[in-house]
Parts: structure tokens; C-alpha cells; sequence
């Protein structure tokens, strides 16, 4: 028999705020078959208990007819508001047009899906001036300053997100404009049809940029003796005559807090309490068919609400072949003391099933599809996976799974405090996360260890804070080598990344 699941916390445990104003993401999404619709009129089966939900998923009357143009008001919209008012064909303009509002002061916020969007002065206007200068880059491309960034074309969903908000941040710090290299199975996923582009697409390959970009390119690592994520940290990419080129996977933000180059200036424009929340609310916007999707899933699921929901991510198959598995996350975010609604976002259907055989209505019907696996490129599967990642950002309590990038955007789009712990199935303990930022899983030796070739910045306002976006082992590590110390128990538990 396994032993007993233990508690373990990095900090005392953070107070749970109550339902109200404060700054919190948004929830559900999914396809509702018909039997999920009548399951609570089947005979024979339990009263489901209430379901609390955040204030901004409940109903509110229908308002009149807006005026065209559509103006955002002064007190700020809503993403259901827009979804009321909005066409399929309006959405994004309308969006951006809200959007638009907050960077200019006309409004005072926008409540997004994955919470409110309300940037500091600071970083509304590095948000704003960085919207001018792509407008002014569109209007006359020979005067164009381009960083070109290549996404790995085997990057899953997280592993694509992360890295494109890394490298808005430094083409916006360097004051150049973003463009974003095609890839077989990136222009499947993270440039589908899934979101509302922030800004216009700028490939790479189209016109106006296919005769500006002929000139001379900067491949910033060194043409493979150096990484990408090295270079980033390394190299003065704001004074590079040439276009660079950045190709990564990481969350490389982090790197540009340290940064002797760039230190200075992203500390300034893109304080970082604020960066990853409010970079992933600014340019990950839902389309029109996730949003309505989502707002189906709540109005057959949790539209009568008194409960806050828990949520429960679950990544790797070793996890599903844990004997302790349902016990250990059961105590990380107590299941049984309460009648909660939960959602478990898995790829594998063993593990809903455990589930549902203990939570029985308890457990809310999946949004994804019945698929098994991570499905790269695939477009439903990255809808789905989108909006299990909008689902769980908007839980009182999470059980997330260490070092997952889909558990990351799910913590780090909260921006807050409320309970969030990882189960450590080798160990059998659950440990708090002490932390809402993601974790730049591979940063380059430098960041651990003094280097003459390119020193780092460590006595930054915010180095405290950016240290808990590091892994706690030697990062300079090769990965192999870190395997292997994983796989023999040698890597301390740690409650950061």
C-alpha cells in the first residue's frame, strides 16, 4: 500500500479571496453533449450541489442595441459584453477597439477571459507606443526595425506562447517590430484562426517585408555555437545594425531582467509583477467561436453557482500510473472537505474515469475532445487546450503539474495568491507554489554562474522576484545529465518552477 499523501509548503498558505473585485481569470469552455445538459434531470441520480462562479461569468440583462460605431465606455467592457454586441465578423475589430480604449485612457479596463486587463501607466504606454510603431512599420517597411522570431515547429501550445510573449517584450524593449517566421506546424497552432491577432500579421514571407528582409540578417547564436536564449542575454540586440533573428522555446523573459543591455530599460517599460499577466490578457485573445463556446459551457454548467471551482491538471502518463494518484491530489487541493465543482484537464481517459468514479457530479464534463495524447499542430486539439488552460486559470484551487508550460499559463494569466500546489508523485508529497510567473527551464550558464564573457545584471529592483522564474538546480546542466539526476531522486523538491 502506498503511504499516506504529505502536505509540505514552501510558504504558509495564501488566504483565498472571496468572490468580488479582485484580480482573477476566467473559466469554461466545451462542447456540452445532450446528456450533460439533462444529467441533473435523470432519474435516480443526486442533487448536484451549487457552484460558485467569478462575478464576471454571471448573467446580466441583455443590453439595448449598441450605436455604430461601438465605443468602449468609460468604466470598461467585459468580454461578454462583446460577445452580446459583437458579429463573427466584428469580433476582433471590437476587441482591439476595446483594447484600444485602455492604452489610450478612454477606459479604464477590459475584463478579459483570462482576467482584467488594467496595465500600469508604465506599461500602457510601452503597449501604445509599441502599437504606433507597428502601424508606422506598415506604412513605410524600408524604415522598418524587424526582429524576426522563429517558433520550433515541434513546440506544443505552451512551448509556442511562452516564447512569443519573451519576444513581443524584447522586440518592444529594443524598439523593433515582431515578425514571426511561418513553420509547417506553428502556422496550424499558435497563428490559426484560434485567436484575434493583437497586431496585423506581419509574416516574415509577404510583402512589403520579402525585399527588406534580402538584406543581411543577424542569427544572434552564433550559427549554432551559441543558443538563442545565450544570445538573448548576451548580446545588445537594441544597437544590431542588422535584422536578428531569435528562434526559441523558452520563457526567456526572465533573461531580459538580467540582461546588462536591456536591464535598465524593460525594469522601466514592462515592470514585472505585471509582465506575463498582462502581455498573455494583451495578445492572446480568444476568436469568436472559442469565446462562444465558452460562454455555452457556462450557461450549461455553471451558470447557478455558489462554489468556487477546483482545478486539477494532469500531464505525464507516469502520473496515471501512480498507485497514489486520486489520494495525493485529493489532499493537495482537498477534494472531499467540500462540494465543490472540479474539472480535470488530462489527455488520458483512465484518469477521468478514476475520477468520476469517486467525484461522481461533482466532475464537470470535458471540453476536449476524447482523442488520447498531445497532437501537435492539430488545431482542435490546440482549441481545446486553450480553453482547459482559460478553465483552470479561473479555479479557487489548482493541483497543477511541475514544470509544465500548460500548467504555467494556467497559474501565471491569475496574477495572484489563491492556492496552488504541485503533487510530486516520486515522493508523494504536495508542495505550494510560491509564484504565478512561469520558469525559464533551460537559462543559459551565465544566469547561474559569474561569466567575463557576459555578466549579468543581479542587483536589479526586481532580481528577488525574477529568481523565482529559475529552476533551483545548476541550469548549465546539460539536459541529459539533468534527466538522470531526475530519474535518481537527486534534484531537491522545490516550490518555484
Amino acid at each position: 500500500n502506498p503511504k499516506a499523501p504529505v502536505l509540505r509548503s514552501g510558504t504558509s498558505e495564501p488566504q483565498v479571496p472571496g468572490n468580488g473585485t479582485r484580480d482573477k481569470p476566467a473559466s469554461l469552455i466545451g462542447n456540452v453533449s445532450a446528456t450533460d445538459h439533462s444529467r441533473s434531470q435523470q432519474p435516480g441520480r443526486r442533487k448536484q450541489p451549487e457552484r460558485e462562479m467569478p462575478s464576471r461569468f454571471k448573467p446580466s440583462p441583455s443590453p439595448s442595441p449598441s450605436p455604430s460605431p461601438r465605443m468602449p465606455s468609460p468604466s470598461g467592457d467585459t468580454w461578454q459584453t462583446l460577445l452580446r454586441s459583437s458579429s463573427r465578423r466584428t469580433w476582433c475589430q471590437d476587441w482591439d477597439a476595446a483594447v484600444s480604449a485602455v492604452l489610450e485612457g478612454r477606459s479604464s479596463s477590459l475584463d478579459t477571459v483570462w482576467g482584467m486587463f488594467q496595465p500600469s501607466a508604465a506599461l500602457r504606454d510601452t503597449l501604445h507606443n509599441y502599437s504606433k510603431m507597428v502601424k508606422h512599420a506598415i506604412a513605410s517597411p524600408q524604415d522598418a526595425r524587424l526582429l524576426i522570431f522563429q517558433l520550433y515547429g515541434d513546440a506544443g501550445l505552451g512551448n509556442q506562447i511562452l516564447p512569443y510573449i519573451s519576444a513581443l517584450a524584447l522586440a518592444m524593449v529594443t524598439q523593433r517590430v515582431l515578425l514571426v517566421k511561418h513553420e509547417k506546424l506553428t502556422a496550424k497552432s499558435l497563428l490559426s484562426d484560434i485567436f484575434c491577432q493583437p497586431y496585423p500579421m506581419l509574416k516574415h514571407d509577404d510583402h512589403p517585408w520579402v525585399n527588406h528582409k534580402a538584406q543581411e540578417v543577424f542569427y544572434p547564436w552564433g550559427g549554432g555555437t551559441m543558443t538563442s536564449d545565450w544570445a538573448v542575454l548576451c548580446n545588445d540586440l537594441g544597437r544590431v545594425n542588422h535584422t536578428p533573428v531569435v528562434q526559441s522555446n523558452q520563457y526567456f523573459l526572465p533573461g531580459l531582467y538580467r540582461s546588462r543591455f536591456l536591464s535598465e530599460n524593460i525594469t522601466r517599460m514592462i515592470p514585472w509583477p505585471e509582465s506575463f499577466r498582462m502581455l498573455l490578457r494583451h495578445v492572446i485573445r480568444p476568436s469568436h467561436g472559442m469565446a462562444s463556446q465558452l460562454q455555452r459551457y457556462l450557461e450549461a454548467n455553471l451558470m447557478q453557482t455558489t462554489h468556487r471551482l477546483i482545478g486539477v491538471h494532469i500531464r505525464w502518463k507516469e502520473a496515471v500510473q501512480s498507485p497514489s494518484l486520486y489520494r495525493l491530489i485529493s489532499a493537495c487541493v482537498d477534494l472531499h472537505n467540500s462540494s465543490n465543482p472540479v474539472y480535470v484537464s488530462t489527455m488520458f481517459t483512465a484518469v477521468r474515469k478514476l475520477f468520476a468514479k469517486e467525484l461522481h457530479d461533482r466532475l464537470l464534463p470535458p471540453i476536449t475532445s476524447s482523442a488520447e495524447g498531445q497532437m501537435l499542430g492539430n488545431r482542435n486539439h490546440n482549441f481545446d487546450a486553450m480553453l482547459e488552460m482559460i478553465l483552470l486559470s479561473s479555479a479557487g484551487r489548482l493541483s497543477l503539474f511541475g514544470g509544465s508550460t500548460f500548467s504555467y499559463i494556467a497559474h501565471g494569466a491569475r496574477g495572484d495568491q489563491s492556492i496552488v500546489r504541485w503533487p510530486w508523485f516520486e515522493r508523494n508529497v504536495c508542495i505550494n507554489r510560491i509564484h504565478s510567473q512561469p520558469c525559464w527551464h533551460f537559462a543559459p550558464q551565465p544566469i547561474a554562474v559569474d561569466s567575463e564573457l557576459c555578466p549579468v545584471v543581479r542587483s536589479s529592483k526586481y532580481d528577488d522576484l525574477v529568481n523565482l522564474s529559475l529552476p533551483m538546480w545548476p541550469t548549465y546542466l546539460p539536459r541529459k545529465e539533468r534527466r538522470a539526476l531526475r530519474a535518481a531522486g537527486k534534484l531537491p523538491i522545490q516550490n518555484k518552477c
